[in-house]
């Protein structure tokens, strides 16, 4: 199976490279290359976005799969 390169954050919230499957697009997906990203060093402390600070559901969150799922 190929393999691609990715950074994820540790336990510690510490970025560290794992090397990982790459992924498989199922009907209606598609698998798209990344050659560079950014973020800023206190993006890993951020909330997700798809959900407020007490937990609850966002209706119009931004979410980057759903986007890209259409």
């Amino acid at each position: 199976m190929p393999e691609m390169k990715a950074m994820e954050f540790t336990d510690k919230l510490n970025l560290q490279p794992v090397t990982r499957p790459v992924p498989e697009p199922k009907a209606g997906e598609i698998l798209i290359q990344v050659y560079a990203t950014g973020g800023t060093p206190t993006e890993k402390l951020w909330y997700t976005t798809s959900h407020y600070a007490d937990g609850s559901t966002r209706s119009q969150g931004t979410n980057s799969q759903a986007s890209l799922q259409g």
